[in-house]
C-alpha cells in the first residue's frame, strides 16, 4: 500500500513539474515584435453574405461595402 501511494505521489509530481515547464515564458525577443510596437492593426472577420451589414456589389467593385464595414472603419480611425 505504501509503495502505490509513494508512487503516484512521485508520478504526480513529474506530471505537475512538465505541466508547469510547459507554462514557462522564453526571454527571446521575437524578430517582428519590434516592427509591430509601432504600428497598430486592426483585423476583421466577416462573411459578406448578410445585406444591409455587409455584401459586395459586384457591378461596382469586388471591395466589402456595407454598415458593419462602416462601424469598423470609423473604430479603425479612432
Amino acid at each position: 500500500m505504501k509503495l502505490k501511494k509513494q508512487l503516484a505521489l512521485l508520478l504526480t509530481s513529474v506530471l505537475l513539474v512538465g505541466i508547469l515547464a510547459a507554462c514557462g515564458t522564453s526571454e527571446k525577443e521575437d524578430k517582428n515584435t519590434a516592427d509591430k510596437e509601432d504600428k497598430k492593426v486592426l483585423v476583421m472577420g466577416t462573411s459578406a453574405d448578410y445585406p444591409p451589414f455587409e455584401y459586395v456589389e459586384t457591378s461596382k467593385s469586388d471591395e466589402i461595402i456595407g454598415f458593419d464595414i462602416d462601424i469598423a472603419k470609423a473604430i479603425g480611425k479612432n
